[in-house]
């Protein structure tokens, strides 16, 4: 289904994956907690500007929180 777009000739057919879902974030440990919480997911990095969180260290996806 395209959905009445029309693909560009050199993208047409590429595969496309998401690997993390990045949200800016002014209260970093408060809404990376949230959202682990809410998906029942856990804290898989945590730095100074960056706190990563996942379902497990080898999910395909997860999400990565920036300040």
């Amino acid at each position: 289904m395209t959905f009445g777009i029309t693909a560009h000739p050199h993208t047409h057919g590429m595969p496309v994956r998401v690997h993390h879902i990045v949200v800016d974030a002014h209260d970093l440990p408060g809404l990376a907690r949230f959202w682990a919480l809410a998906l029942d997911w856990r804290v898989l990095s945590e730095r100074e500007r960056e706190i990563v969180i996942g379902p497990d260290e080898d999910a395909p996806v997860g999400m990565c929180f920036m300040q």
